[in-house]
């Protein structure tokens, strides 16, 4: 799973940008 985890990052940049956006939305109500 972690292989693939690093793999899908590399080769998904839209997966990267998926996990900063519940990120910033997290932030933004704190």
């Amino acid at each position: 799973m972690k292989l693939w985890r690093d793999k899908a990052k590399q080769s998904s940049p839209a997966q990267l940008t998926h996990n900063i956006v519940p990120l910033d939305i997290q932030q933004v109500p704190t």
